[in-house]
């Protein structure tokens, strides 16, 4: 049942596979996690989840190239770089030219993410690439969107392809599917709670009067 629940999901998004011919601005690549150590790599310190989505932003920056590639996250550390440079200098190493990247370091959940996206960028109508696990997908699109925003989902990577339904699993549930099963649960009750919130005419969030900067 995991199994089924997440492939269901996770089937709603597909890969980004062709350039867009009306145009990208902006290529928003949210945070994926990472551990603070200085002692290694900044590849090195990126979750594998964070790792796929800097590789996802980066191959939709090679496909649109005038577009900005925009990283996500704060900092887990007092004095270590953010989430956000952290990805940022993984995509230069890949080739990505610094003057088309942009960092967003304060955010710490995917409803602050578009709030500070929306501070630094205000509201306008161009396509965004946002680019998550697609397990996060429906719960961060329906996010943005409510800001007004022409999103483009581009999942960066599906749990559901990494099993083989099989008989066994009723004998001996597969653990590491039940950990992603917990993932889902947290963005069915996540998405469900915004959905409240919005229902209930939550306005700290839409309606916000912010400073912004238009690019």
């Amino acid at each position: 049942m995991p199994y089924y629940l997440i492939k269901n999901l996770e089937s709603k998004f597909h890969a980004v596979q062709d350039k867009m011919t009306d145009g990208v601005s902006h290529i928003l690549v949210l945070g994926g996690g990472h551990t603070p150590n200085t002692e290694i790599l900044f590849e090195q310190q990126l979750s594998n989840t964070a790792l796929r989505r800097v590789l996802e932003g980066v191959r939709l920056a090679n496909i649109h190239p005038n577009s900005l590639l925009i990283m996500s996250g704060q900092s887990l550390k007092l004095g270590h770089p953010s989430q956000a440079e952290i990805q940022a200098e993984v995509a230069i190493t890949m080739g990505v030219k610094k003057e088309f990247i942009k960092i967003i370091s304060e955010p710490y959940n995917t409803e602050k993410e578009a709030i500070f996206y929306k501070m630094n960028f205000a509201i306008h109508k161009k396509p965004i690439f946002l680019v998550t696990k697609a397990l996060h997908l429906k719960r961060a699109l329906f996010i943005f969107s409510k800001l007004g925003y022409n999103i483009i989902p581009s999942p960066s990577y599906f749990v559901y392809q990494n099993f083989n339904p099989h008989l066994g699993w009723f004998l001996a549930p597969d653990f590491n599917l039940i950990l992603h099963f917990g993932e889902y649960l947290k963005e069915i009750v996540g998405y469900n709670v915004f959905r409240c919130k919005i229902a209930i005419g939550f306005k700290s969030f839409s309606s916000t009067k912010l400073d912004v900067q238009k690019n």
